[in-house]
């Protein structure tokens, strides 16, 4: 549905057919016969349905907004393309979220009782039962891609789903924050310090938030100003709960970066650079997502902060990816009918 996501596929693999559509109303017809594929061909069908629903901020709508349905259309697409596999990611909150969110006032004493659909999970139970209902066994992994060479903690949840009954094995971690066994994880010096001028272009902060960051050193927030001017600078946010730890940040050069924002002037997600008083420019949005550096984005900055911020890391995605890949293989090998033929080739259509 957004023509900036779109071109932005044009313009970097044009060799992609493109259908730009609202899922509800696009047919798994017209998906297969984009792919050259029938039903029960395809090897996997991958997919994100839209993670604000299910977002521990906000109004935690969860199956209730329209977005949170889009579950609804995936496992759809799932059910009548008939792929060997299936992978749909999600945000950490899927794995807590009710059916109907009641909000934390008006729950205990002098409220009636939490009814199932809104007890903790319920969500997810329903998303279960669904997959269940069309055969396929699914497995969740929670990872965090910091685990996998991206230099960023951004947790999130896979669905992995078989249609053969078979349960996939998570992938093996490649690095880890103390570099034990595996690799150390990478942090932001190693993938942006090498930027030059030409690659700040950015949004900027207003005069009152810089007034602030200017005194935030590396690797704070908030709490690094002086305690009397609390207050003032994360205004009414100083009376809520909560860490409040993304208020006035100013990130690390020697940590991964947190997980990016889709929006980095956002007051309670600020992504200042290490010594600069500025946000991450789009080209180290860009760096740390691991998108190569002669990747093209459309729109305006607003629209390239979103995409880049909403995307999968490479890193992660590609961990993901070889261990579905790495089954699959294993699969055909074990399947008389299909011994010697070709490993299989992925087909890809964004939708």
């Amino acid at each position: 549905m957004d023509r900036f996501a779109v071109q932005t596929i044009q313009l970097n693999r044009p060799q992609i057919p493109v259908l730009s559509s609202d899922i509800r109303r696009l047919s798994t017809k017209k998906i297969l016969d984009a792919a050259k594929l029938s039903p029960g061909q395809p090897d996997i069908v991958s997919g994100g349905p839209a993670c604000q629903a299910f977002s521990t901020v906000g109004k935690r709508a969860s199956l209730q907004d329209p977005r949170g349905r889009l579950v609804d259309e995936f496992i759809r697409v799932v059910r009548e393309a008939r792929p060997r596999f299936f992978l749909m990611e999600n945000v950490m909150g899927i794995l807590s979220a009710a059916v109907k969110h009641r909000p934390i006032k008006e729950r205990g004493k002098g409220f009636p009782p939490l009814t199932e659909d809104e007890k903790r999970g319920s969500a997810l139970g329903q998303i279960l039962q669904k997959i269940d209902d069309t055969g396929y066994t699914v497995s969740y992994w929670h990872l965090n891609a910091a685990d996998f060479g991206v230099p960023q903690v951004r947790h999130r949840v896979f669905f992995i789903g078989c249609r053969d009954r078979i349960e996939l094995d998570p992938p093996v971690p490649t690095h880890d924050k103390r570099g034990g066994v595996t690799l150390p994880w990478i942090n932001l010096r190693e993938v942006i310090q090498d930027l030059f001028e030409k690659d700040r272009r950015g949004l900027a902060f207003s005069p009152r938030t810089r007034h602030y960051l200017k005194k935030i050193p590396a690797g704070c927030n908030w709490k690094a100003l002086p305690r009397r001017s609390w207050k003032r600078a994360i205004r009414g946010a100083y009376d809520s709960s909560g860490g409040r730890t993304g208020f006035l940040r100013r990130l690390s050069w020697d940590t991964p970066a947190p997980t990016l924002v889709a929006y980095p002037l956002a007051r309670a997600t600020c992504m200042c650079h290490p010594e600069e008083n500025r946000p991450l420019s789009i080209r180290e949005y860009a760096r740390i997502q691991q998108f190569p550096d002669d990747w093209i984005f459309a729109g305006g900055l607003g629209r390239q902060y979103k995409m880049i911020g909403n995307a999968v890391p490479v890193g992660l995605a590609q961990a993901v990816g070889e261990a579905i890949a790495s089954k699959l293989r294993q699969h055909l090998n074990q399947d008389s009918e299909l011994k010697g033929m070709p490993e299989p080739v992925f087909q890809h259509v964004r939708v």
